[in-house]
C-alpha cells in the first residue's frame, strides 16, 4: 500500500501555483504563513528541518486554495492565421 506525504503534496501545489501565476516563492510563503522563508524551511532548503502544526498547515492549505481561486486563469494562446 502506497502512502502519500501531505506536506510534500502541499509543497508541490505551492510550486505549481508559483509557476502558474508567476508569484515568487517568498511572496507565496508570506501570503500563506506571514513569513517569507517558511516554505523554504518546510522544504528543507533553509539548511534545517522544520515542523508545522496541523492547525497552521490546514490554514495554509485553505489560503492556497483561496489564492488559486482568485488567480486569473491562464488565457489560451491564440494564433492569428
Amino acid at each position: 500500500m502506497q502512502t502519500t506525504d501531505p506536506l510534500a503534496d502541499f509543497l508541490r501545489q505551492c510550486e505549481a501555483h508559483c509557476q502558474r501565476t508567476g508569484m515568487g516563492r517568498a511572496a507565496l510563503s508570506h501570503a500563506l504563513f506571514d513569513r517569507g522563508s517558511r516554505l523554504d524551511e518546510l522544504a528543507g532548503r533553509a539548511g534545517r528541518e522544520s515542523s508545522l502544526s496541523i492547525r497552521t498547515f490546514e490554514r495554509a492549505k485553505k489560503r492556497l486554495a483561496d489564492l488559486a481561486r482568485a488567480a486569473p486563469s491562464p488565457s489560451p494562446t491564440s494564433e492569428a492565421a
